[in-house]
Protein backbone atom coordinates (compact mmCIF):
# COMPACT_ATOMS: atom_id res chain seq x y z
CA UNK A 1 0.00 0.00 0.00
CA UNK A 2 1.69 3.35 -1.32
CA UNK A 3 2.18 6.11 1.61
CA UNK A 4 0.08 8.84 1.18
CA UNK A 5 0.71 11.85 3.56
CA UNK A 6 0.45 12.30 7.18
CA UNK A 7 0.17 8.50 7.60
CA UNK A 8 3.15 6.03 8.79
CA UNK A 9 3.28 3.10 6.92
CA UNK A 10 4.40 0.18 9.93
CA UNK A 11 5.73 -3.17 8.22
CA UNK A 12 4.01 -6.36 9.83
CA UNK A 13 5.58 -9.83 9.72
CA UNK A 14 3.11 -10.57 7.25
CA UNK A 15 2.18 -7.52 5.71
CA UNK A 16 1.62 -3.95 5.77
CA UNK A 17 -1.31 -1.19 6.90
CA UNK A 18 -1.42 2.67 6.70
CA UNK A 19 -2.28 4.02 9.94
CA UNK A 20 -3.11 7.59 10.28
CA UNK A 21 -1.02 9.29 12.86
CA UNK A 22 -2.20 9.38 16.48
CA UNK A 23 -5.63 8.08 15.63
CA UNK A 24 -7.20 4.80 14.92
CA UNK A 25 -9.52 3.83 11.98
CA UNK A 26 -13.01 3.48 12.12
CA UNK A 27 -15.00 0.73 14.06
CA UNK A 28 -11.51 -0.87 14.56
CA UNK A 29 -11.45 -2.06 11.03
CA UNK A 30 -7.56 -1.12 10.26
CA UNK A 31 -6.67 -0.69 14.22
CA UNK A 32 -4.36 -2.76 15.37
CA UNK A 33 -2.75 -3.82 19.02
CA UNK A 34 1.28 -4.77 19.11
CA UNK A 35 3.04 -6.55 21.00
CA UNK A 36 6.46 -5.53 19.79
CA UNK A 37 8.35 -2.05 20.01
CA UNK A 38 7.30 0.39 17.61
CA UNK A 39 10.42 1.61 15.73
CA UNK A 40 10.87 2.84 11.87
CA UNK A 41 13.46 -0.48 11.21
CA UNK A 42 11.56 -3.20 13.11
CA UNK A 43 8.75 -5.14 12.17
CA UNK A 44 6.15 -4.76 14.95
CA UNK A 45 3.49 -7.88 15.32
CA UNK A 46 0.06 -7.86 15.52
CA UNK A 47 -2.02 -8.91 18.30
CA UNK A 48 -5.07 -8.58 17.85
CA UNK A 49 -6.82 -6.68 14.90
CA UNK A 50 -9.18 -4.23 17.74
CA UNK A 51 -9.98 -0.53 18.64
CA UNK A 52 -6.40 1.37 20.47
CA UNK A 53 -6.28 4.37 21.27
CA UNK A 54 -3.55 7.40 20.10
CA UNK A 55 -0.74 7.27 21.50
CA UNK A 56 -1.02 10.80 23.42
CA UNK A 57 -3.94 9.16 25.98
CA UNK A 58 -1.33 6.43 26.68
CA UNK A 59 0.82 8.78 27.71
CA UNK A 60 -1.64 10.27 30.05
CA UNK A 61 -1.51 7.67 32.54
CA UNK A 62 0.31 8.81 36.07
CA UNK A 63 4.16 8.36 36.40
CA UNK A 64 4.94 5.55 38.78
CA UNK A 65 8.90 4.99 39.59
CA UNK A 66 10.09 1.95 38.42
CA UNK A 67 11.41 0.92 41.65
CA UNK A 68 7.85 0.94 43.04
CA UNK A 69 6.39 -1.92 40.70
CA UNK A 70 6.89 -5.15 42.37
CA UNK A 71 6.54 -8.98 41.38
CA UNK A 72 2.47 -8.89 41.88
CA UNK A 73 2.16 -5.48 40.07
CA UNK A 74 4.18 -7.30 37.10
CA UNK A 75 1.86 -10.43 36.86
CA UNK A 76 -1.46 -7.93 37.17
CA UNK A 77 -0.17 -6.00 34.28
CA UNK A 78 0.93 -8.84 32.22
CA UNK A 79 -2.43 -10.10 32.52
CA UNK A 80 -4.19 -6.34 31.54
CA UNK A 81 -1.99 -5.83 28.64
CA UNK A 82 -2.83 -9.59 27.40
CA UNK A 83 -6.47 -8.59 26.99
CA UNK A 84 -5.98 -5.05 25.62
CA UNK A 85 -4.19 -1.94 24.75
CA UNK A 86 -6.21 0.36 25.77
CA UNK A 87 -5.34 2.35 29.29
CA UNK A 88 -9.48 2.46 30.54
CA UNK A 89 -10.08 -0.96 29.51
CA UNK A 90 -6.77 -2.03 31.44
CA UNK A 91 -8.31 -0.51 34.41
CA UNK A 92 -11.31 -2.54 33.97
CA UNK A 93 -9.95 -5.78 33.25
CA UNK A 94 -7.35 -4.68 36.42
CA UNK A 95 -10.17 -4.29 38.80
CA UNK A 96 -11.48 -7.88 37.73
CA UNK A 97 -8.27 -9.44 38.72
CA UNK A 98 -7.95 -7.47 41.71
CA UNK A 99 -11.82 -8.66 42.85
CA UNK A 100 -10.55 -12.43 42.10
CA UNK A 101 -7.74 -12.39 44.65
CA UNK A 102 -9.43 -10.10 47.32
CA UNK A 103 -12.27 -12.39 47.50
CA UNK A 104 -10.33 -15.75 46.81
CA UNK A 105 -11.67 -16.38 43.73
CA UNK A 106 -11.30 -20.04 43.04
CA UNK A 107 -8.34 -20.63 46.08
CA UNK A 108 -6.36 -17.96 44.05
CA UNK A 109 -5.04 -15.23 46.91
CA UNK A 110 -1.88 -13.65 45.24
CA UNK A 111 -1.80 -12.36 41.55
CA UNK A 112 0.37 -14.74 39.91
CA UNK A 113 -1.81 -17.93 41.01
CA UNK A 114 -5.04 -15.56 40.03
CA UNK A 115 -3.39 -14.88 36.55
CA UNK A 116 -1.87 -18.48 35.81
CA UNK A 117 -5.38 -19.92 37.17
CA UNK A 118 -6.14 -22.58 34.17
CA UNK A 119 -8.26 -21.35 31.75
CA UNK A 120 -9.43 -17.98 33.26
CA UNK A 121 -7.12 -15.75 31.11
CA UNK A 122 -6.56 -16.97 27.64
CA UNK A 123 -2.79 -15.50 27.08
CA UNK A 124 -2.01 -17.68 30.00
CA UNK A 125 -3.34 -21.15 28.56
CA UNK A 126 -0.15 -23.65 28.69
CA UNK A 127 -1.47 -24.31 24.20
CA UNK A 128 -1.35 -20.54 23.96
CA UNK A 129 1.04 -19.20 21.18
CA UNK A 130 1.40 -16.05 23.31
CA UNK A 131 2.16 -16.98 26.89
CA UNK A 132 5.95 -17.56 26.70
CA UNK A 133 5.66 -13.15 25.35
CA UNK A 134 3.50 -12.01 28.29
CA UNK A 135 5.23 -14.27 31.11
CA UNK A 136 8.48 -13.18 29.64
CA UNK A 137 7.49 -9.22 30.30
CA UNK A 138 9.25 -7.53 33.39
CA UNK A 139 9.54 -3.72 34.23
CA UNK A 140 12.70 -2.68 31.93
CA UNK A 141 10.70 -3.64 28.70
CA UNK A 142 9.88 -0.77 26.55
CA UNK A 143 6.90 -2.73 24.32
CA UNK A 144 4.60 -0.19 23.17
CA UNK A 145 1.77 0.41 26.12
CA UNK A 146 3.30 -2.03 28.44
CA UNK A 147 5.01 0.71 30.68
CA UNK A 148 1.37 2.25 30.78
CA UNK A 149 -0.20 -1.24 31.67
CA UNK A 150 2.41 -1.60 34.38
CA UNK A 151 1.79 2.00 36.16
CA UNK A 152 -2.09 0.98 35.83
CA UNK A 153 -1.72 -2.54 37.72
CA UNK A 154 0.84 -0.07 40.35
CA UNK A 155 -2.02 2.20 40.41
CA UNK A 156 -4.90 -0.06 40.59
CA UNK A 157 -3.13 -2.80 43.15
CA UNK A 158 -2.72 0.47 45.42
CA UNK A 159 -5.93 2.47 45.09
CA UNK A 160 -8.18 2.54 48.54
CA UNK A 161 -11.09 0.95 46.55
CA UNK A 162 -12.68 4.32 46.05
CA UNK A 163 -12.29 3.83 42.51
CA UNK A 164 -13.32 0.72 41.84
CA UNK A 165 -15.78 0.68 38.88
CA UNK A 166 -17.95 -2.15 39.88
CA UNK A 167 -18.75 -4.39 42.96
CA UNK A 168 -16.11 -6.65 44.38
CA UNK A 169 -18.29 -9.43 42.95
CA UNK A 170 -17.61 -8.84 39.22
CA UNK A 171 -14.95 -11.25 38.53
CA UNK A 172 -15.46 -12.45 35.18
CA UNK A 173 -15.57 -10.52 31.62
CA UNK A 174 -15.55 -11.81 28.26
CA UNK A 175 -15.01 -9.97 24.64
CA UNK A 176 -17.63 -10.84 21.94
CA UNK A 177 -15.13 -10.15 19.17
CA UNK A 178 -12.22 -12.72 20.69
CA UNK A 179 -15.09 -15.45 20.90
CA UNK A 180 -14.33 -18.43 18.32
CA UNK A 181 -17.27 -20.26 17.61
CA UNK A 182 -19.88 -18.39 19.74
CA UNK A 183 -20.98 -15.10 20.65
CA UNK A 184 -20.71 -15.55 24.70
CA UNK A 185 -18.89 -18.39 26.99
CA UNK A 186 -21.22 -20.75 28.39
CA UNK A 187 -20.73 -19.20 31.92
CA UNK A 188 -22.23 -16.18 31.29
CA UNK A 189 -26.04 -17.54 30.36
CA UNK A 190 -28.44 -16.29 32.45
CA UNK A 191 -26.38 -13.25 33.82
CA UNK A 192 -26.83 -9.78 32.75
CA UNK A 193 -23.81 -7.34 31.99
CA UNK A 194 -22.96 -4.90 34.61
CA UNK A 195 -21.74 -1.31 33.79
CA UNK A 196 -18.55 0.14 35.23
CA UNK A 197 -19.12 3.72 37.63
CA UNK A 198 -18.18 7.20 36.75
CA UNK A 199 -16.34 8.25 33.75
CA UNK A 200 -16.10 4.98 32.00
CA UNK A 201 -17.73 4.31 28.51
CA UNK A 202 -17.67 0.85 27.70
CA UNK A 203 -17.94 -0.73 23.75
CA UNK A 204 -19.80 -4.21 25.09
CA UNK A 205 -18.73 -5.61 22.11
CA UNK A 206 -15.24 -5.45 23.56
CA UNK A 207 -15.65 -5.91 26.52
CA UNK A 208 -18.90 -7.14 29.18
CA UNK A 209 -18.42 -7.21 32.79
CA UNK A 210 -20.10 -10.13 35.37
CA UNK A 211 -20.79 -9.98 39.27
CA UNK A 212 -21.73 -13.47 41.20
CA UNK A 213 -20.79 -15.59 38.82
CA UNK A 214 -19.62 -18.57 40.44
Amino acid sequence: MPATAGVAVLSLTTLSWTVPFGSSADNGTNAFNVIAPLSPHQSIVVDDVSYTLPIADWTSVPHVPRSSIDGETIWLARCIYSETKDPREMELVAWVVRNRVETGYRGRMTYQSAVLDPYQFSAFNHDSPTRGFYVSLDRDHEFLGWQEALRIAYLVRTNDGRRRPFSSETRHFYSEISMVGRSSPYWSSGYTPVSPRGEFRLDERRFRFYEDVL
